[in-house]
């Protein structure tokens, strides 16, 4: 067992056990979007970012494991402008038209930019202006709404092992999709 201490509160956890899970444990809340107990850890999105007393950088609760006598906090200044921060760079490519949004008031990236107080991108620039996919009389993909978690990616590899979705792209142009763009289709 690990003992360690979350926003002042002494905790004991198994080894092995990340930080999320440990505050989970609590009742204590970190945002996160690519985490998912049922499937692999990723630590992309960095949302779930905790201050450690005596580590240099803020690190992802869900990628990292709880070890002896640590002090974790899920809501310092630190960590919440980082936050702030991150939501500002996902709103800068991201349609803020929730209303006509039909995730709109079941959405995470709204819950939390409700949260931290961020109301629009502070960026400006290019943004993209993808086309839906509507190939598939099944499934309906807006990838101007993507704001590449990876979820769906890790369902598609680990749940489906099927691989038929991945990222492609680096940088601004990253995008989830097919190989070689081919649509999909029940042929």
């Amino acid at each position: 067992m690990v003992n360690l201490t979350i926003n002042g509160r002494a905790v004991t956890v198994a080894a092995g056990t990340t930080i999320m899970e440990a505050a989970n444990s609590i009742g204590v809340d970190i945002p996160n979007f690519c985490y998912d107990t049922d499937l692999t850890i990723y630590g992309g999105c960095r949302i779930c970012v905790v201050e450690v007393d005596g580590a240099r950088n803020l690190l992802a609760a869900c990628s990292t494991p709880v070890a002896e006598g640590m002090v974790v906090w899920t809501e310092s200044e630190r960590v919440i402008n980082a936050r702030r921060m991150i939501l500002d760079l996902l709103l800068a490519n991201h349609t803020i038209e929730c209303i006509v949004c039909d995730k709109t008031g079941n959405c995470r990236l709204q819950d939390y930019c409700y949260r931290y107080g961020v109301k629009e991108s502070s960026f400006l620039g290019e943004k993209k202006q993808l086309e839906i996919d509507r190939d598939n009389h099944l499934i309906e993909r807006d990838p101007n709404k993507c704001i590449l978690c990876g979820k769906c990616v890790r369902v598609c590899h680990d749940v489906q092992v099927t691989g038929a979705i991945d990222f492609a792209g680096r940088g601004f142009d990253t995008r989830v999709t097919t190989p070689f763009d081919i649509p999909l289709n029940t042929e």
